[in-house]
C-alpha cells in the first residue's frame, strides 16, 4: 500500500515538471527563435503546402502524356422498339401486301442489349504537352523560391525583435540598478535632512526622480512583454507559454564578414528569373499552337442482343467490335488569335526585363545604403560607448562627494540626468548598428545563411 502511494506522488511530480517545462520555452540565441519560427509560423506552414499542391499539379500536367484508358457497359431494356418509317416500293407492296407509293412502319431492333467496352488514348505527339510539364515544374521551383523568401522576411522581422527585446532587457536592468542606487541615495539624504544638512526640497527632488525611474522602468517592463508577444506569434507558439530569452546584447558585431556579393543569388532577382523563364514557356506554349497533334487510339466493345436474358451465357449471342486509329489535329487559321497572345505574352516578358534592371540597380544601392548606415553607426556607436563611461565615472565620482558633503544634490541629478540620457543614446546606438548589420546580410541576399552560420555557434 505505501509503495503504491509513493509512486503515485512521484507521478504526481513528474507531471507537474512535465507541464512546467512544457509551459516554458528557453532560447539560447537567434537561431534557435529563427527554427523555431521555420517550422510553426502559418507563412511558412502554408507556403510548404503549396509546394507540395505546385508538385500534385506537376504530376497533374505529366498524366496527359501517359496511356489514358477507360472502360464502360451499359444494359438497355427497350421496353418500347422504336419505330422505322420505310416508303413501300413495288418489291414492298408485294412482301408486305401494303399498297405501293405508301409508308411502312415497322419497330426494328432487339429488346435487350448489354454493351460493354474499353477504350485507350495515347498521346504521340504534341509540343504543348512538353511545355506545359516544363512550366509545372518551373511554378513549383517558383513557389520554393517563394517561401525563401517568406522566410528570409520572417527571419529579419524575427531578428529585429529579438534584438530590440535584448536591448529592452538591458535598459530594465540598467535601470533597476539606477534604482537601487537611489534608495541608497534616499537613505543618506534622510540622514542629512535630520542633520540640518540636507533641505525637504532636496528629498523631494529625489522622490520625483525616483519616481519618474520607476515610470520609465514600467515603460520598458510593458514593452517587454509586447516584445514577447510579438516573437511568439512571429514563431507561431502559444501565447500563454512563457518565452526566456539566455542571450545578451552588446556593441560587438553579430555577424561575421561575408567575401564577395553576387546581387543574383538575392531571392528577389532569382524569383523575378523564374518569372521570365516561365513567361518565356508561356511564349512557346501558343506557338505550339500552331503544329499538330498526333494521338493513338484503341477501341474493343462487346454487345449482347436479345428479345431476353435466356441466351446471356451463349457465346452465339454476343458481338464484338474493335478499331485502331491514328487522329492528326492540324491547325490552319484561326484568325490571327494566337499572334496576338503572343506578341501579349511577349510584351509580359519585356516588362520582366525591365524589372530586372531596375532590381540590378536597386540591390547595389541597397548595398552601399546598409554599408554606409553601419559605417555611420559604428562610428556613433564608439563615441556613445566612451561618452556612458565618461557619464557614469562623472555620477559614482558625484555620488562619493555627494556623500562626502563636498558636492550639491543638484550636482548629483545632473550628473545621473547625463547618465540616463548617455545610456540612452548608446542603446539607440546598438540597435542602430544592429539594424544596419541586419539590412546589410539582406541587401547581400545571405541573411540567412548568415543566421545559420553566425548565429548558431
Amino acid at each position: 500500500m505505501m509503495d503504491r502511494i509513493i509512486l503515485i506522488v512521484l507521478l504526481g511530480i513528474m507531471s507537474t515538471y512535465h507541464v512546467t517545462a512544457q509551459d516554458t520555452l528557453v532560447l539560447n540565441n537567434l537561431s534557435g527563435a529563427v527554427s523555431l519560427a521555420f517550422n510553426n509560423n502559418t507563412d511558412i506552414l502554408n507556403g510548404q503546402l503549396d509546394i507540395e499542391s505546385k508538385h500534385q499539379h506537376s504530376k497533374e500536367v505529366m498524366s496527359a502524356g501517359l496511356p489514358q484508358v477507360k472502360a464502360d457497359g451499359k444494359l438497355i431494356d427497350n421496353t418500347e422498339l422504336p419505330v422505322n418509317i420505310f416508303p413501300v416500293t413495288g418489291a414492298m407492296s408485294k412482301l408486305f401486301a401494303v399498297p405501293a407509293g405508301s409508308v411502312l412502319a415497322l419497330r426494328l431492333g432487339m429488346q435487350n442489349n448489354i454493351n460493354g467496352g474499353v477504350q485507350a488514348h495515347q498521346l504521340l505527339y504534341d509540343q504543348s504537352f512538353f511545355i506545359n510539364l516544363k512550366t509545372a515544374r518551373s511554378t513549383g521551383q517558383l513557389s520554393e523560391m517563394s517561401l525563401t523568401k517568406i522566410k528570409e522576411d520572417l527571419a529579419l522581422q524575427l531578428a529585429t525583435t529579438y534584438y530590440n527585446e535584448l536591448l529592452c532587457n538591458r535598459q530594465i536592468e540598467f535601470l533597476r540598478k539606477q534604482l537601487d542606487s537611489y534608495k541608497n541615495l534616499f537613505q543618506v539624504a534622510e540622514v542629512q535632512f535630520q542633520n540640518g544638512t540636507c533641505k525637504k526640497t532636496d528629498l523631494d527632488r529625489i522622490i520625483v526622480n525616483r519616481t519618474n525611474l520607476e515610470s520609465s522602468l514600467q515603460d520598458y517592463e510593458s514593452l517587454d512583454q509586447q516584445q514577447l508577444s510579438d516573437m511568439k506569434l512571429l514563431m507561431g507558439i502559444s501565447i500563454e507559454k512563457e518565452l526566456v530569452i539566455k542571450d545578451s546584447i552588446s556593441d560587438k558585431s553579430i555577424f561575421a564578414e561575408s567575401g564577395s556579393v553576387d546581387i543574383h543569388n538575392r531571392i528577389d532577382w532569382l524569383i523575378l528569373q523564374k518569372q521570365g523563364e516561365i513567361q518565356e514557356y508561356d511564349i512557346m506554349q501558343k506557338k505550339a499552337g500552331y503544329l499538330p497533334v498526333l494521338a493513338f487510339n484503341a477501341i474493343y466493345n462487346k454487345d449482347y442482343w436479345g428479345m431476353n436474358y435466356a441466351n446471356l451465357y451463349s457465346g452465339s449471342s454476343w458481338y464484338s467490335s474493335s478499331y485502331l486509329n491514328l487522329t492528326l489535329d492540324v491547325p490552319i487559321f484561326e484568325g490571327f488569335k494566337k499572334k496576338s497572345q503572343i506578341a501579349q505574352s511577349t510584351i509580359s516578358l519585356n516588362e520582366i526585363h525591365n524589372r530586372q534592371a531596375l532590381l540590378s540597380s536597386t540591390f547595389n544601392k541597397e548595398i552601399s545604403d546598409a554599408r554606409n548606415k553601419l559605417i555611420n553607426s559604428l562610428v556613433r556607436l564608439e563615441s556613445q560607448n566612451k561618452n556612458l563611461k565618461l557619464a557614469n565615472d562623472v555620477y559614482q565620482s558625484t555620488i562619493l562627494e555627494y556623500k562626502e558633503g563636498t558636492a550639491n544634490l543638484s550636482d548629483l541629478l545632473n550628473s545621473e540626468n547625463s547618465l540616463l540620457e548617455s545610456q540612452t543614446q548608446f542603446m539607440s546606438a546598438i540597435a542602430d548598428k544592429l539594424l544596419a548589420e541586419l539590412s546589410l546580410q539582406k541587401a547581400k541576399g545571405v541573411l540567412l545563411q548568415s543566421i545559420d552560420t553566425s548565429l548558431s555557434k
